[in-house]
């Protein structure tokens, strides 16, 4: 198995773990040795509980191609205060654990073009035999294929039609968390 790990969720979750709001003021309440020690340990357990042999850890840069196509996307989260450790816990996921980095696109579109890569059968591409998205992302849930939600201890398998489906309702209703509604 294949692990295709949602690196942006990883570092943000072990990062804002060491963290509290103490009367709406954010207080760091662990170091950043503690969240990389974190980053390190959901590493781990997410390649032991898909009992994958490979993994591909993936990360967003700042921006991306969809800030030139709508400058407003995600603007909704220009007052959202990142982390302190953040910063820390993607570089030690790229030092340690060789999460790459795509220029220009998100973590979510490498997760999914990495999910659909396969060969031609004759027919057409289907999802990559062994792999799994490994993330809390609903917006991967339009990729088929497998899909392990590591925060919940949860497997979902996505066919074409359920992951078309997801997409035209995101089309049609919108997404908050985006900005795009």
């Amino acid at each position: 198995m294949i692990a295709l790990v949602d690196g942006d969720i990883v570092a943000y979750r072990c990062a804002a773990s060491c963290e509290r709001t103490v009367d709406k003021v954010r207080v760091c309440i662990a170091d950043e040795a503690t969240a990389l020690l974190r980053t390190e340990q959901l590493m781990q357990t997410i390649i032991h509980s898909t009992q994958s042999d490979k993994y591909r850890c993936f990360l967003s840069p700042h921006k991306n191609f969809r800030y030139d196509v709508y400058p407003k996307y995600k603007a909704n989260r220009d007052d959202t205060i990142d982390p302190v450790h953040r910063e820390a816990c993607k570089q030690y996921l790229m030092a340690g654990w060789h999460a790459e980095l795509f220029e220009g696109y998100e973590a979510d579109d490498a997760l999914a073009w990495s999910q659909t890569q396969a060969e031609y059968d004759g027919e057409g591409f289907n999802q990559r035999e062994g792999t799994v998205i490994c993330s809390i992302d609903k917006d991967l849930k339009q990729v088929p294929g497998k899909y392990y939600n590591f925060v919940n201890e949860t497997w979902t398998d996505t066919n074409e039609v359920q992951g078309l489906s997801t997409f035209y309702q995101q089309v049609l209703i919108g997404d908050k968390t985006d900005n795009l509604f």
